[in-house]
């Protein structure tokens, strides 16, 4: 009850005998709770960097996470705390050493040169009807290693932020604008300086048993969140529905696809 909930993991392998190595480890306090209504959540070892909550509700496009050994914090306080509506904030901030996973079954955690560094800011005010959600998050890579694993190293910096409206009195509607700006460098390939920003919006609502969901999105060529790819050089739009009872659930899906460079022809995906 007064420090939340902890928890570790840790894994090890021996490639000879006589030659034993740490392969992972973490620990983790989740929920720790203080005055004012704050709730913290603390983690170290061999984890990811994280990203704002608002970053991970898009059903089409999110941020992603790499993996570092280092620490992370998050501090929550009101409805943000909860997981509720209500008013509240959310402070978070990240760093540590880049790395990969690799090995089975044990899973080994290889450190790399380059660091990582994120800082995030998010908030939420309560209306009648429901509640606004903001966040935001710079963060920084330095010197991470090229996925393409050509030796060069990667310099990049990124900024998210993204504004959510949820109609919660009938708990029936959301509609969320995200916007990403990166820009990177890689030594010893190119003295160029890429720079690429995406825009996606999401809205969802709920009739009966029926869920219905869409969204626009524009996505440069080369985008990328610090070192590492996401969907680029697209544009379109994304429909979905979910009908869902006791016994039966259907889901169908349609995209409308086109490249922003015009390098490959529009397209479209049925599921």
């Amino acid at each position: 009850e007064n420090y939340g909930s902890l928890s570790g993991s840790f894994s090890a392998e021996s490639d000879s005998p006589g030659d034993a190595g740490v392969s992972s480890f973490v620990l983790r306090q989740i929920g720790m709770p203080f005055d004012g209504g704050w709730r913290a959540d603390n983690a170290l070892g061999m984890i990811n960097l994280g990203a704002p909550e608002l970053a991970r509700t898009s059903p089409r496009i999110g941020l992603p996470t790499p993996a570092m050994r280092g620490v992370s914090t998050q501090w929550s306080q009101g409805g943000q705390a909860r997981g509720q509506s209500g008013d509240g904030l959310g402070l978070q901030a990240a760093w540590g050493e880049a790395g990969r996973y690799s090995g089975f079954p044990v899973s080994r955690f290889d450190v790399a040169q380059g660091r990582y560094g994120l800082l995030g800011l998010s908030a939420q005010r309560a209306q009648t009807d429901g509640q606004w959600q903001w966040a935001a998050a710079a963060a920084q890579a330095q010197g991470t290693p090229d996925l393409l694993g050509t030796g060069a190293t990667v310099n990049a910096q990124g900024l998210y932020t993204a504004l959510r409206r949820e109609w919660t009195q009938d708990r029936n509607a959301t509609l969320q604008a995200n916007v990403l700006a990166n820009r990177s460098s890689t030594a010893g390939l190119s003295s160029a300086t890429p720079s690429a920003s995406g825009v996606w919006v999401d809205g969802a609502f709920t009739q009966g048993a029926h869920h219905y969901s869409g969204g626009v999105f524009r996505l440069d060529p080369a985008l990328s969140w610090l070192d590492t790819p996401m969907p680029a050089d697209l544009s379109g739009l994304h429909l979905r529905h979910t009908w869902r009872t006791r016994q039966w659930q259907t889901e169908a899906g349609l995209e409308l696809l086109d490249s922003v460079s015009g390098a490959t022809p529009r397209g479209y995906f049925a599921n």
